[in-house]
């Protein structure tokens, strides 16, 4: 049986590096969530559940087609550039919600209590698009590389193993290096040039 990690060994690589600029968009987006909450928690909370679904969602819509595709690791290449393209859009955006934002919030009274729900639904429907494109990438991974559903189970593992290792070079990346030398958008300019990559 062949083993499509020595045929194919850029293809994990690819993924190890996705999962670097994944993490580097969410540390990016954490920064810049906390200017339009105003506290560390509800920014967390935010960026954490709609980073999470959005990728729930994303693998679960491609794991009901990967397997149909003549090519995923074309429909790969073809998202990992739309996760480049709207990652960027949400991180311009989201630098200027707090202003955008501001309209829309109600001033005190019973209305009060509509500001975080607003705050959310509206950083949410930001980051969405971009965080369901990057969850579909790794049932399309799977596909390509699995011959059979014998050893589909190991090179999941072995693919979340890689994107974890990735994710957590980029939160150190990130945060204790490139926001602070090129800033939030430049940092975020670096991790789409690794999605083109």
């Amino acid at each position: 049986m062949r083993n499509p990690f020595k045929t194919q060994p850029s293809i994990p690589f690819l993924f190890f590096i996705s999962g670097i600029s994944g993490l580097i968009y969410e540390t990016v987006w954490f920064r810049m969530l906390i200017r339009v909450f105003g506290t560390t928690l509800e920014a967390t909370s935010t960026v954490l559940a709609v980073f999470m679904g959005g990728l729930a969602l994303g693998a679960v819509l491609a794991g009901k087609k990967a397997d149909g595709l003549k090519n995923p690791l074309k429909v790969y290449a073809g998202l990992e550039l739309l996760v480049a393209l709207f990652a960027l859009a949400a991180t311009f955006i989201m630098a200027g919600l707090p202003e955008l934002i501001a309209p829309l919030l109600p001033e005190g009274g019973t209305a009060a209590g509509a500001v975080p729900l607003i705050r959310l639904l509206v950083s949410g429907a930001v980051l969405l698009v971009p965080t369901v494109l990057m969850g579909a990438t790794l049932p399309l991974l799977v596909s390509q590389l699995s011959t059979g559903v014998e050893d589909s189970g190991g090179k999941i593992s072995r693919l979340y193993a890689l994107n974890t290792l990735g994710a957590v070079l980029g939160v150190l990346v990130s945060g204790y290096l490139l926001i602070g030398h090129v800033g939030e958008k430049g940092t975020a300019v670096l991790a789409a040039l690794l999605n083109l990559l």
